[in-house]
């Protein structure tokens, strides 16, 4: 009898404490049995008195491995979104400066406005049928106030841009980045900066340094123009990016 019942305390101790109906029937077995229980050794949180706090700390460890591992892929879906973004506006940036260059080089400086009227829009809309995006150009001081003007992240943006190249930080090395919620869902947006180089003042310079045919140009197109008084090296605006981000399903 004895050892049938030693036989149904250890089934139970190796169940776990919590199956036991309590300290007071694992006592009173073993005094029925005339036998002193053992000394509990002392592990701690992981004694068999502490077993709620043992499983509230098994637990804690699997919900914060699971955190950790969905902010993992979180941040590498955001890595992926910057590199993608990265590199649709670089390449738009490369595209619109050869259109420029080819302009230019033809003798022809008023043809270049009608690259950033025309030519300019025509590929964002591109980059952006192609990726599902909306890609655009925005500025510090807007030609076209119907494609240029920066909304409010976008102007936080175009500020850290400014901040940073005071401290000496170049434009090539800047980009922006940010996840924000709107009425119809979360968007991942992405802008990089537009300097001002020295081809660019023909167009976006001082008045002497506009020649006439330009300012015609712009007269006529552009009478609310305000992208003048540039100076080279100073930031112009940026390529904005904004992805939607799916919800899980």
């Amino acid at each position: 009898m004895m050892h049938l019942r030693l036989c149904i305390v250890r089934d139970k101790l190796c169940r776990g404490w919590d199956v036991l109906e309590g300290p007071t029937h694992w006592k009173s077995v073993w005094t029925r049995s005339n036998l002193r229980p053992p000394a509990e050794p002392n592990r701690g949180i992981f004694s068999m008195q502490n077993a709620p706090c043992h499983r509230l700390f098994r637990t804690i460890i699997v919900v914060s491995t699971l955190c950790l591992a969905v902010t993992a892929l979180a941040d590498e879906g955001m890595v992926e979104r910057t590199t993608a973004a990265r590199q649709t506006s670089v390449e738009l940036l490369q595209t619109l400066a050869g259109k420029l260059k080819a302009q230019l080089e033809k003798d022809d400086p008023a043809a270049a406005v009608r690259v950033c009227r025309d030519i300019a829009p025509a590929i964002s809309n591109s980059a952006s049928r192609e990726s599902g995006w909306r890609v655009t150009r925005v500025g510090t001081r807007v030609r076209n106030p119907m494609l240029g003007m920066p909304d409010s992240w976008e102007q936080e943006g175009l500020a850290d841009f400014a901040s940073r190249a005071a401290k000496g930080e170049t434009f090539a090395e800047m980009e922006y980045t940010g996840v924000v919620k709107e009425s119809d869902g979360s968007y991942f947006r992405y802008m990089k900066p537009i300097g001002t180089k020295s081809l660019c003042l023909m167009c976006h310079g001082t008045p002497d340094q506009i020649p006439e045919a330009v300012k015609a140009v712009l007269n006529a197109d552009y009478p609310h123009d305000a992208a003048i008084n540039y100076k080279a090296g100073e930031l112009r605006g940026a390529v904005s990016i904004k992805q939607p981000i799916q919800p899980d399903k």
